[in-house]
């Protein structure tokens, strides 16, 4: 049995059709965990609506704690042998779960379950993300690395996860971490795991629906450094778990690079109203950190000289005036 776990904050408009998508899955061994995190609107009322049209469906409430919570709150309740999560506005095809448990059974413990393909609605638009054109890829965990840098191990909602390992190693999702707790989870659960390889299913679409002013790569995250400094280390345990060779270490070195850049950014971000004196002071404390610097020197020769030699004085202000200056340019 699959426990399908929904966290639902405010969704009276969206959660039925997002329920209705699960309920007819072509694989019906399936407990449903409605989470209700404390909705303001008429979410609750819905949920047990559907509670007494369907006896898969189990409804929870809690006080407003946050989605990580709510995730928490139903893997302590779950009974399946498998835990999967959808979020409340997106949707599922038929043939989600059926296509998974096939692939779990053919290719046992070892491996992990991973949806390679997603139908991403965002603002009304259309577009579909697809690992490769093949119907099913394998990969080794020594090429984890290319997996991470298609984002595939960023989300939850693509997995099939087992009980039994999220229970063995108390894994539970990082309460307050409100950016990038998704992979954070996913990355600790593959390090308890211990499994040969992942097994991407191309042909299998989650549906993914993005409204207006939802995105939280667009916002400006206090704590984004922070966060990607959690997950960094967890990669980096993964990765040496793992066996990764010198060329999966660079893409990695890579990808933690963009979110350093990114954290800088978003510290002299224009949302940011703090001073510039304290903003300034925040960049020095990101260039200051151990891995950064590390990164810093493992791509030395990706930079140009004044770049480099900024980086290495933990003076980013003349870099970030540099960049403002060629944008007015175009």
């Amino acid at each position: 049995m699959i426990s399908v776990i929904v966290p639902i904050y405010n969704r009276e408009n969206k959660i039925r059709r997002c329920v209705d998508s699960i309920r007819r899955q072509t694989y019906q061994d399936l407990e449903i965990i409605l989470v209700d995190d404390g909705s303001k609107d008429g979410s609750l009322q819905v949920c047990r609506q559907m509670q007494e049209e369907d006896s898969r469906i189990r409804v929870l409430h809690q006080e407003n704690a946050g989605v990580s919570a709510a995730r928490n709150c139903g893997i302590a309740n779950a009974t399946g042998e498998y835990i999967a999560f959808v979020d409340s506005d997106d949707m599922i095809p038929e043939n989600y779960y059926a296509s998974m448990m096939e692939a779990a059974e053919e290719y046992g413990k070892q491996c992990h379950i991973i949806v390679g393909a997603e139908l991403r609605t965002e603002h009304g638009v259309e577009s579909v993300r697809q690992y490769k054109d093949e119907e099913l890829s394998l990969v080794s965990m020594e090429a984890l690395p290319t997996l991470l840098r298609t984002l595939l191990v960023h989300s939850i909602w693509n997995v099939l996860f087992r009980s039994e390992v999220i229970r063995a190693a108390n894994l539970k999702f990082k309460v307050g971490m409100n950016f990038g707790e998704d992979f954070l989870f996913h990355v600790q659960y593959l390090k308890s795991a211990a499994v040969t390889g992942v097994v991407v299913l191309n042909r299998v679409y989650y549906q993914y629906c993005l409204e207006v002013g939802e995105s939280l790569t667009q916002k400006y995250h206090p704590q984004y450094f922070e966060y990607n400094q959690w997950t960094y280390e967890a990669v980096e345990e993964l990765c040496h778990q793992a066996g990764v060779s010198r060329d999966g270490w660079k893409i990695v070195e890579e990808m933690y690079w963009g979110t350093c850049n990114l954290a800088l950014k978003q510290s002299m971000d224009k949302n940011n109203i703090a001073s510039l004196v304290v903003r300034v002071h925040r960049t020095k404390e990101i260039l200051c950190n151990e891995n950064v610097q590390k990164v810093i020197e493992a791509r030395k020769t990706q930079y140009n000289k004044f770049s480099y030699w900024c980086y290495r004085k933990k003076w980013y202000l003349p870099i970030y005036i540099k960049d403002q200056l060629i944008k007015k340019d175009k």
